[in-house]
């Protein structure tokens, strides 16, 4: 009975050593592929920053439409009153026989 206690202790623990040879591959191939990922990580955040740079001007882009309507809407304002001033300047040019000259 011990022979056969030996031989399951030593099939045990060399079963127990491949789980563990298996286990260590593993966990290496896990390490190597998070140094790749933070790796690519550290080349890719530059790139990520300024992207979000360059994208932080359509926020004052949606403001500038904004206030170009208002300008735009003021400018028709501004036309619409010159149209009247050179209406009434010719009306009174006319009036004052001048001939709109």
């Amino acid at each position: 009975m011990t022979t056969a206690v030996l031989v399951v202790w030593g099939v045990s623990l060399a079963l127990a050593l491949i789980l563990t040879l298996v286990a260590v591959v593993l966990l290496l191939r896990v390490i190597g592929t998070a140094r790749e990922i933070d790796a690519l990580a550290g080349r890719t955040l530059p790139a990520a920053k300024n992207i979000a740079a360059s994208t932080a001007a359509i926020k004052g882009l949606e403001a500038t439409k904004s206030v170009g309507g208002q300008i735009l809407s003021t400018a028709k304002s501004i036309d619409n009153a010159a149209g009247s001033i050179e209406r009434t300047l010719k009306t009174l040019a006319t009036a004052l026989g001048q001939g709109g000259r």
